[in-house]
């Protein structure tokens, strides 16, 4: 009889669900878990050592070396022979922060706001829980958000970013870390949920 999986712990949401090749028709298609999506994520775009990245989805290393080999085999094979790369959707909930210039108000939503509110969403939409912080000044350094922001949400487990404005380098140095920016102009706590 074969072992129970353990559950595994996965944070990272990715926004594109479905690649194919171009120019051709697929020969097939190839199907990427969940769990294999966050290996790579944790090692190749957050390039963690593995004790650290096993750590972080709650497995032994021997574990987490065959789901990130199985994910790069899966990746690697669908490169080379053309077949179309599935990643397993999970009706999971996701975590998205908002940058504010006044504590409670959401008025002038930016990267450049003092205040940042974290929201955990579960998967019917709901807020589960909400983190509030106050982003440390400094009077020696400029503040720049591409450098801050990033590390920050990274550490925060933030899937989304609802900005107002937003500068190209930010925005990249964001969804280098898999993050999805939403540029709206304004945010209302309660619409959290009609967002996704």
């Amino acid at each position: 009889m074969a072992r129970e999986k353990i559950k595994r712990k996965l944070d990272f949401r990715p926004t594109v669900k479905r690649f194919s090749p171009i120019g051709k028709e697929p020969l097939g298609s190839l199907k990427l878990l969940h769990e294999e999506i966050e290996a790579i994520y944790l090692s190749d775009v957050l390039e963690l050592y593995q004790d650290e990245a096993a750590s972080r989805m709650e497995v032994s290393r021997p574990t987490y070396r065959r789901i990130l080999k199985s994910a790069r085999s899966k990746i690697a094979q669908s490169l080379i022979t053309g077949y179309a790369l599935e990643i397993e959707n999970l009706s999971h909930g996701y975590v998205v922060a908002v940058c504010k210039e006044q504590h409670d108000s959401y008025e002038n939503i930016s990267p450049y706001g003092v205040y940042i509110d974290i929201f955990k969403v579960d998967s019917e939409g709901e807020i589960e829980s909400y983190k509030g912080m106050k982003r440390e000044m400094s009077e020696n350094q400029p503040y720049k958000p591409a450098l801050v922001l990033p590390k920050l949400f990274v550490e925060q487990g933030v899937n989304y970013f609802i900005t107002s404005k937003i500068g190209e380098g930010l925005k990249s140095a964001l969804m280098t870390k898999g993050i999805e920016v939403i540029v709206q102009k304004e945010f209302k706590k309660e619409d959290i949920s009609s967002l996704f």
